[in-house]
């Protein structure tokens, strides 16, 4: 009888794990709850060598978040592809980086920052790519470059991103220092 209780014991205990890693209940509830089933005798563990399916799943999206700006570059002046299927590559590569900056904006985290950024900048070389595919004049490019950052700008004081607005001041900066000079 003992034994059947330890076995049914060790199931509510990996359930709860189960909880608490999923997020299922918050960790202070699935501590109580741990610490109640185990006679406050439950301690976590590391286990070394296992990676949770989540944080595997974190660490693609990451890893192709960061690969998104390599790859547009390679797309656009690697490639002998036709100019829509590149503009197509940079709308899709600028998708996705806006799907994981909606992903992770609830978290305020640095991957929102990040996926943000890199959205930022695919919108900005989707912009130029078309302008010069189109063989637009000097001017209409100096002007694109300009609404993209006057953008980043209103983006940053809307929702208080400093990096934003510095970098948007900055970048209006050297983009007229280069039309005068």
């Amino acid at each position: 009888m003992i034994h059947i209780q330890d076995k049914r014991i060790a199931t509510i205990v990996e359930e709860i794990g189960y909880w608490k890693e999923h997020k299922l209940l918050p960790d202070m509830y699935c501590d109580f709850l741990l610490a109640l089933y185990t006679n406050g005798e439950y301690s976590e563990e590391p286990q070394k060598g296992k990676i949770s399916r989540i944080a595997l799943v974190n660490l693609v999206q990451l890893t192709m978040l960061f690969l998104l700006l390599p790859f547009s570059f390679v797309t656009i002046y690697l490639t002998e592809f036709h100019f829509i299927l590149q503009s197509g590559f940079l709308i899709l590569f600028a998708l996705y980086a806006f799907w994981m900056s909606r992903t992770y904006r609830v978290k305020r985290s640095k991957v929102y920052h990040l996926a943000l950024l890199i959205h930022l900048l695919l919108i900005l070389l989707l912009c130029v790519h078309i302008s010069t595919a189109l063989v637009l004049e000097q001017g209409i490019q100096i002007a694109l470059i300009l609404v993209n950052m006057v953008f980043w700008y209103f983006l940053g004081q809307k929702y208080r991103i400093n990096y934003l607005r510095i970098v948007s001041g900055i970048s209006v900066l050297f983009v007229i220092l280069y039309t005068v000079l």
